[in-house]
């Protein structure tokens, strides 16, 4: 396993980083190991000009408040945080840069990304008056990939390029920036990731680039209430339990597990982007038959693996790459997740566990994309199932359109009415694949709206008479017809939420239409 992740991270690029700077007219930073560490330049789709370049030309529009808070940052020499405030809570922030404070007298900006229309408490909005801090708002709105990582990816080219300064921080909590931290660090600005500590694959995977990471710890210890089991037949379940605290998965261990994982082909660390481990540890004990595992919390399925490795060692099939590992996750957001369900689960991630149904294991096959889309519920059974809208809705669903931009699988406008179902065929196989996939959308905002605009006499009307008032709503508002029970729902979310900063254009293929 040592020498799997050190072959990764030793391949050099083809190009020096003193070349490349050369060529940039930009300095260079003496060598230091952890910035050798970058993978080939086939894995990399950031090459240093290509930065500076989408930097310069993405930023050209920013405010002149937001540039005049660059180059005090370039007069100081101190560090700049930049943040992703969706993603992170104010406590997390705070944390962050009073860490940063600690470690020197220079001074610290913070630049905070974050989609315009949230609502924002008054001790946030109180913290954003502080003469360090700058708010850049992002709109909802405007390509298919995540408009909030595409600002902080042009923003941050524009810095280097622009306004060198001795330190960058970044908090984050996913592994967009992964490229952007090695192209940074290949000059003399020193990059630093926060991550949650929780967040152990973000941190494997920024560590094995050579990025220095310093993970964040949360503001209450978590608590584990919820469990996850994986039968044997492919089926799940969800059950409470007594509150047990996380643990920290012992290194060796983990060095075992990955070892193990990678020697059966579950898991690759030549990938361009590690896999996460526990789907791993799902399909390898499904295939070998070794009976229920808990899949959440994911301590409890590593600890099971390791034991079935080292202490009781079991019979483990290789991998056929025949199976599809789903865990659903209920949308998590507004007033769905109040402090008191924080309080009775213990964190956002239980609560979608826990109104999601359980994990299940599918079998690859001809039929394998809508299955998957019924155990997810978005074919429905009481009304006139339609697959093509059912795959409309699905990859349209936040998570999940995250999820296939992810592994390069997400349908285009151009594709025939085939080509989507094929390739959620192969996400749902793909080794890259988490098996978290957002649930169908359900109907109790709708039914309220539809009360309160007399479309319906009550919100507790049958499930027929909802679909027709949602025709009629929908011919009202002049929508395009939708023909099944969940389409509407959908399109009736679009349009009572159009200025949700969660949203993103709707991918809808010419096939379908």
């Amino acid at each position: 396993m040592a020498a799997s992740y050190t072959q990764c991270q030793s391949r050099l690029r083809s190009r020096s980083c003193k070349d490349v700077r050369s060529s940039l007219h930009l300095p260079v930073r003496p060598a230091r190991s952890c910035h050798s560490k970058v993978l080939g330049a086939g894995s990399r789709k950031v090459a240093i000009s290509g930065l500076l370049w989408c930097g310069c030309a993405l930023t050209k529009r920013r405010s002149s408040k937001l540039r005049s808070h660059a180059c005090r940052v370039t007069s100081s020499l101190g560090t700049e945080l930049i943040v992703d405030a969706d993603s992170h809570s104010q406590y997390e922030i705070e944390w962050v840069l009073q860490a940063l404070q600690a470690e020197s007298d220079k001074p610290v900006l913070v630049t905070i990304f974050s989609v315009s229309g949230r609502k924002r408490s008054a001790k946030w909005r109180k913290f954003m008056k502080q003469q360090n801090v700058k708010l850049h708002s992002v709109s909802p709105i405007g390509g298919n990939e995540d408009p909030t990582d595409q600002q902080i990816l042009a923003y941050a080219g524009q810095r280097v390029a622009r306004f060198p300064a001795c330190r960058l921080a970044l908090l984050t909590s996913d592994t967009d920036f992964i490229d952007l931290c090695v192209t940074i660090s290949m000059t003399e600005i020193e990059v630093l990731v926060y991550i949650s500590y929780v967040n152990v694959s973000a941190i494997r995977r920024y560590e094995s680039a050579g990025v220095r990471v310093v993970p964040v710890p949360r503001e209450e210890p978590l608590t584990y209430t919820v469990a996850a089991v994986l039968h044997p037949d492919g089926s799940g379940s969800v059950q409470r339990c007594k509150p047990f605290p996380r643990e920290h998965m012992n290194p060796e261990h983990l060095h075992v597990l990955h070892q193990t994982m990678e020697e059966l082909d579950y898991w690759s660390a030549q990938s361009s982007k590690l896999p996460p481990l526990a789907p791993c540890i799902a399909k390898c004990w499904f295939a070998s038959g070794l009976g229920k595992l808990t899949v959440y919390p994911t301590q409890c399925a590593m600890r099971d693996m390791y034991s079935a490795i080292v202490e009781e060692p079991r019979d483990l099939q290789p991998n056929r790459h025949n199976l599809a590992y789903l865990f659903p996750l209920r949308k998590v957001g507004g007033r769905a997740f109040s402090k008191s369900k924080r309080r009775q689960f213990g964190s956002s991630m239980a609560w979608a566990v826990a109104k999601s149904g359980g994990p299940s294991m599918l079998e690859d096959s001809d039929d394998l994309s809508m299955e998957a889309l019924r155990r997810l519920g978005y074919l429905l059974h009481d009304f006139e199932a339609n697959p093509l809208e059912a795959l409309l809705v699905f990859w349209n669903m936040k998570q999940n359109k995250a999820a296939l931009l992810r592994m390069g699988k997400m349908p285009t406008t151009a594709d025939s009415v085939t080509s989507p179902s094929a390739k959620l065929r192969l996400a749902f196989l793909s080794q890259e694949c988490d098996g978290h996939w957002q649930t169908a959308p359900g109907d109790t905002e709708i039914r309220r709206v539809l009360k309160s605009q007399h479309y319906l006499d009550s919100d507790a009307s049958c499930r027929e008479e909802v679909f027709t008032a949602m025709g009629k709503y929908a011919a009202d508002q002049g929508l395009p017809k939708m023909r099944t029970y969940l389409g509407r729902i959908w399109q009736m979310l679009l349009r009572m939420h159009p200025s949700d900063p969660s949203r993103r254009d709707v991918i809808w293929p010419a096939g379908l239409m």
